[in-house]
């Protein structure tokens, strides 16, 4: 879950999934007219942490990622749909 203090500043083409520029977004959260739980990075399929630091990306780039290892990952014994997948490098 992002904080307000992390709220990202992706440009808007880039990622404006919410319907929003990251500043729009952070500027109505701020004034009470929306929430955090709005930002899509608060509901991340895949979490990439650096140094232990959880750095934040961009839907695509989580599809990307995602869709990459689950590529992978499926051919492999012991993989099952609900299996929870972690790489450490």
């Amino acid at each position: 879950m992002i904080t307000i203090e992390e709220f990202p500043d992706f440009p808007p083409e880039c990622c404006s999934a919410c319907g929003h520029t990251c500043a729009g977004l952070k500027t109505e959260i701020l004034s009470g007219e929306a929430k955090l739980e709005d930002c899509v990075l608060s509901r991340m399929d895949v979490e990439l942490l650096i140094d232990g630091k959880l750095i934040n990306i961009v839907p695509f780039v989580q599809r990307i990622l995602k869709n990459a290892v689950l590529g992978v990952v499926r051919e492999l014994d012991g993989y099952h749909d609900d299996s929870r997948i972690e790489i450490r490098i």
